[in-house]
Formats: structure tokens, sequence, C-alpha cells
């Protein structure tokens, strides 16, 4: 789901954190991945530094009056999410008391050292943030040193990462995210963590070029506390930020010494809205995961084109003669025996008609009786067997409605990933704000896989749908509940063919 402000308005995030001479950390990085966002950054600045890629030369705190003064100024921004960075041990009081009072979602990036070299690694600033920070954090992002620090646990695997983010979860925080690229003999990708009472998983994604990979932690955090400046969760403003973490090391670039003609290591760099599948990761339950993995084989006919949905092996006899190349069994609150006989005509009735038939949710029946693919809903992948349907050499749909659900639809590997609701809808009631057509085109040019579009489809929407790149239009109630089904959907089949 993307989430559009009004025109020429922007959400604010607010930054606290150091200045960075070099233009490469601190409230300089916030500040540009903010705007790269699509937000407004808002600053508290907690010093000044000198510094360059090879030492900090000075280091100057603000004192607390400072810091009022600036929080001061922004007291009519401050409900907008606070992001903070580089935090003192004289200034942890004061930020504490302020995010109390501004009600504001709080993302905390704990920095005990820098790239520079500069540390503020003292047993009274963590004792501090333990006691005061923590239990106030939203979300805390720390790196496996910074967690190690935080916790006083060594981290070396997996299993330590989870161990971490429970303890920090039980010093207060509501939600850890442990970035996992620190990991001593981690596997060939990087695998962070997300921990909360409500979720937890896993984000996995092939290690790239980090030559130029300064500013990553205060980007991270600017990205998370972005997306839900703009509207979205927690673990989708987790899936964003992951994201554009990921466009950043791509993008990244090196600065040149003037003085020595060499390059040095550069900033991360993040200049939009991610936008691409090469910067989504899979999203798991578990860690042990495989990349490499293979995917579901695509479906045969493509572009896919009129989708029904069809409740029973005669709704779906009514217009298998439209000249639909795909359609899906969706069959709830009957016995066994109907249930296998329905399928097993449906199936029966498609293949005489080379029609691609997707069994909604019966995955076991649908591998018995030989069914072209399955679609699945967030909550049937758990209880699946993924590996059974491969061997079957089944095709697989799945269900999502935003960030996070595209990321875990994404490690299935899936034949085509449904997006919706595009529209509300009348079939069932969905707490996710309808996509719209705007939203639908960001997914289908940013997906690899072939878009189902679905939610509320109408036939005076169905062309502008089609324009917005969905490989398939799922429609429901506008089909059946139609006075001549099979005329309803024969028109639809050569509206779309007239287009495509």
């Amino acid at each position: 789901m993307i989430h559009s402000p009004a025109l020429n308005t922007k959400p604010s995030v607010i930054a606290i954190g150091g200045s960075d001479s070099f233009g490469m950390s601190g409230i300089q990085m916030d500040n540009q991945v903010i705007r790269a966002m699509g937000c407004h950054s808002l600053n508290v600045i907690t010093a000044t530094t000198a510094q360059n890629n090879q030492s900090v030369l000075a280091f100057h705190p603000v004192d607390e009056n400072t810091l009022q003064t600036q929080a001061q100024s922004l007291s009519c921004m401050k409900n907008w999410p606070i992001k903070s960075g580089l935090i003192l041990p004289e200034h942890i009081l004061w930020l504490a008391q302020w995010v109390k009072q501004s009600h504001s979602l709080y993302i905390c990036d704990p920095i005990f050292t820098t790239t520079s070299g500069l540390s503020i690694k003292t047993n009274q600033h963590l004792q501090l943030l333990k006691k005061h920070i923590l239990p106030l954090c939203d979300l805390i992002t720390p790196n496996i040193d910074e967690a190690e620090l935080l916790t006083g646990n060594t981290i070396h695997t997996q299993e330590d990462m989870i161990d971490a983010a429970t303890a920090l979860t039980e010093l207060g925080a509501k939600a850890v995210y442990i970035k996992g690229g620190h990991l001593p003999h981690s596997k060939p990708y990087i695998q962070d963590f997300y921990f909360s009472k409500e979720k937890q998983f896993w984000l996995s994604q092939n290690k790239l070029d980090e030559r130029n990979s300064r500013g990553t932690g205060c980007a991270f955090a600017a990205a998370v506390a972005s997306a839900i400046a703009l509207g979205y969760n927690m673990p989708d403003a987790a899936v964003i930020a992951r994201m554009a973490i990921s466009q950043g090391f791509r993008q990244g670039y090196a600065i040149k010494n003037q003085s020595t003609g060499e390059l040095e290591k550069g900033p991360v760099l993040i200049n939009r809205f991610p936008n691409k599948q090469a910067d989504l990761p899979f999203l798991t339950k578990k860690y042990n995961f495989d990349l490499d993995s293979d995917a579901f084989p695509t479906c045969k006919h493509l572009p896919l084109g009129l989708y029904p949905i069809v409740g029973s092996f005669s709704e779906l006899e009514q217009i298998i003669n439209s000249g639909i190349k795909i359609a899906q069994l969706r069959i709830k609150d009957v016995n066994q025996e109907e249930l296998e006989n329905e399928i097993n005509r449906a199936v029966n009735l498609a293949q005489n008609y080379q029609c691609q038939l997707f069994i909604n949710d019966h995955w076991q029946l649908a591998i018995k009786y030989g069914a072209y693919g399955v679609h699945l809903g967030q909550e049937d992948l758990e209880s699946a067997d993924i590996q059974a349907l491969k061997n079957a050499g089944l095709r697989l749909g799945i269900s999502t409605h935003c960030h996070y659900e595209v990321a875990r639809a994404h490690s299935f590997k899936p034949s085509y990933i449904a997006c919706g609701p595009v529209f509300p809808t009348q079939t069932k009631i969905m707490p996710w704000t309808p996509l719209k057509p705007e939203g639908l085109n960001y997914w289908t040019k940013l997906l690899h896989y072939p878009v189902v579009a679905i939610g509320g489809i109408k036939k005076n929407q169905l062309q502008n749908i089609q324009k917005q790149g969905a490989s398939g239009i799922a429609m429901i109630t506008a089909i059946s509940q139609s006075e001549n089904p099979l005329h309803t959907a024969t028109q639809f089949v050569e509206l779309l063919n007239d287009h495509v």
C-alpha cells in the first residue's frame, strides 16, 4: 500500500542526533533519507563534530538549554515520529521527558561508536539508556555490536539474535530490529531480525557491495521513521527501511581525496521511496531459509486476463465458455465428500477448456485431483506443505495487502502475487486501506511476478486497472451477481482483449 499525502503537503519526522561535518552520517544522513522518502525533516542537534574518514578532529556536545530551545521551536510539530541517533549521557533525562510529553512514536538508533573512531560508550551511558530510553522505544534498531552492549550477551548465531531481541523487549522496548550484517560466521547473505510480542520475522537478502556504507544505521532508522510518518505500521516500515538500505548500498558512492587522489569510503545513497524488487527482502518466520530455493513454475497463459473467482462447480460451468484463461475455485462451508466432488469436477472441466484452475486453500485436494494451481492467503502459508506443491508441479498464487505480506510472498517465489484490495470490497471486511489504481501501479512496476489485482473492481474500472500493469484482474460479485454470468464474463474478456 502506498500512502499519498495531500497535494503540496508532506508529513514530518523529528530527527535528533549529531552533525557530521563530512556529510556521511548523523543529521546530514537523516535529512537526506527523510526527504528522499517523501517527508520533511525537523532537527534537534545534540553535538557538532569535525570529522572525516580518518578521525574525529573535534567533538562539541550541545548543552541542555540549547537542546530545550531547539525542541521548543518544534513544539507545534510534536506529534510526528521521533528518530534519535547520537545521544550523550547528559541528554538522556531531557530526551526521555520530551518523548513522554510529545506522545510521539519513538525510534532509537543506539550509537556508542562511529566509523570515524568516536566512542561515547561508558557504563553510565548504557545504564541510563536501559533505564530511561528503552522503556520508551516503539522500536530500537541496534546492530550486533550494539545489541551485545545493551544486553551483555555475546551474539554469534541467529539463536543469539533471538535471545538478544527478547532481552531488549524485557527491558521495555516494544519492538526490536537487530541488523545482522556484523554476525560472525554468517551465511553468504544478510539476515535481520524483527521482534515484538505481536510479530517476529527474519528479513534475508544477498550481500551487496558494502565498500560505500557510511551512515547505514542512521539511514535505516530515518527510513523507518519516515515510513511511519507516511502512515505505515511498524512491520511494514521495517520492510520498507530494509529495502531503502539495499537501495542505498547499490547506489553508494566513493569520495575522492583531492590531496592524495585516492577514492575513500563513501555513504549509502537513498534518493527515493524504494520501488525495485531487487531491494525487496525475503520475509520468513524462521531463519533457516534458502535464498536459492526453486521458484514455482510460471503460469502458461500470460497475461492472465480476467480471473473469475467462483464458489462452486456450477458457477464455473456457467462461465467456462467465456474465453477465460484462469479461474479460482473458492469453496466454503461444505462437507468433505461434497468438497472433493466439487474440486474433482471443476478440475476436469477446467482441463477440458485449457483453463488454469487454482484451488483456494485446499492444497491437499488440489494435489490429489491434479489442479493447475493453489491460491493461499497469508494465514494458510504456515500450514501448507510448500515442497509437496512444488513436487506435484502445481503453481502457487498468494494474497497480499502490504509490504510485509509482499515480502513474505516473495520468500515463496510464487507463480503470481495478488495485490489488493484495489477498491473497497463487498465480500469481506478488510483492515487495509484500498490501494487505488496508483497503489496497484506501484506494485506492478516493482514486482517481476505477474500481479493479480483484486478487490471491488467493476466493469467501468477494468481498462484502467489493466493500464496499471495488472496481469490478471480478479472479480467475484461483478460476475456472480450479474443476471447472465456467461454474458458478463464474455463481455469482460473481450473488453480486456481489446486493450492488450
